[in-house]
């Protein structure tokens, strides 16, 4: 067995950031929230005055797909503000800290 750079085992540390950006949750909920608010912003653009009428005059499907729209955006502008930071592995600290 070689105990070069590359292993096999799916924990390693250098892998660590790239699966964390991959599963952060502000991604995720970002870009549904860009997604379905693209779907329904277009629903509201190109609804007729039977939907309008249904909501006592007010284009609901056109507010609420700005509102999710903007939201998703807002997602993705703080996750990229503010990027994930991997924390060290808990048995690696505890082996490094003194016991009293």
């Amino acid at each position: 067995m070689s105990t070069g750079a590359h292993s096999e085992e799916p924990n390693l540390p250098a892998q660590a950031p790239a699966r964390a950006k991959l599963f952060d949750l502000r991604s995720v909920l970002g870009g549904l929230f860009l997604a379905y608010g693209a779907i329904v912003l277009v629903m509201g653009l190109v609804g007729g005055e039977a939907d309008r009428a249904k909501a006592a005059g007010t284009n609901i499907n056109l507010w609420a797909g700005i509102v999710m729209f903007v939201l998703g955006g807002l997602f993705l502008l703080w996750r990229s503000l503010s990027p994930t930071r991997i924390a060290p592995d808990a048995g690696e600290d505890e082996q490094e800290r003194p016991i009293p």
